[in-house]
């Protein structure tokens, strides 16, 4: 084979290798949408429910990987909402966690029958909206308020499988926590 004919065999095998990598990079980069939702029956009043939810410095107690939270900024332009930076320390394997920092804006969208909180974890591809609906009801046991949640999050899809599920198990468990707390009026 000539000098020109490995040169050209060359940067055929380079192109191929460039253009293979880039639809994989395609593929594994690309956006996954998925929502989670849950419910639970709260034995208490609607505005007990909003009140205990509305502080997000609450959650400390009733979620499972929250572990640091500070209020940084309180009715951003006249609209009733709060910014919170939160640290969750995510499980990786075993013991070992990864501390994950991101910016919480929750907004006081109805009082007494919702709440919304929207962030974005930037250096992993993370966004999401947390709302919650409180529903005044009654059940076997008596009145209260069932809270729904709506958990979306959009994430590239080579991650969306692992933050899918430890997001379902973690609100899973974080309704059961709101429920208890509030009934044993711990928040």
């Amino acid at each position: 084979m000539t000098e020109a004919g490995i040169c050209a065999c060359t940067i055929r095998c380079s192109v191929l290798v460039v253009a293979v990598i880039s639809i994989l990079l395609y593929f594994a980069l690309r956006p996954a949408t998925f929502v989670i939702e849950t419910e639970v029956f709260i034995h208490r009043p609607a505005e007990d429910v909003y009140k205990g939810l509305s502080d997000l410095r609450n959650s400390i107690t009733y979620h499972r990987h929250r572990k640091e939270l500070h209020v940084i900024e309180e009715n951003k332009d006249g609209i009733p909402e709060k910014v919170y930076e939160i640290t969750d320390y995510i499980p990786i394997y075993g013991s070992l966690e990864i501390p994950i920092t991101y910016n919480v804006t929750m907004e006081f969208t109805k009082p007494n029958r919702e709440l919304r909180c929207d962030f974005s974890i930037n250096a992993y591809a993370l966004i999401g909206r947390n709302t919650w609906y409180l529903l005044p009801g009654e059940d076997q046991n008596g009145s209260g308020t069932r809270l729904k949640e709506e958990f979306e999050i959009t994430c590239p899809w080579m991650s969306s499988h692992f933050t899918e599920y430890t997001a379902r198990l973690a609100h899973n468990d974080l309704l059961s926590n709101i429920k208890v707390a509030l009934e044993q009026r711990v928040i």
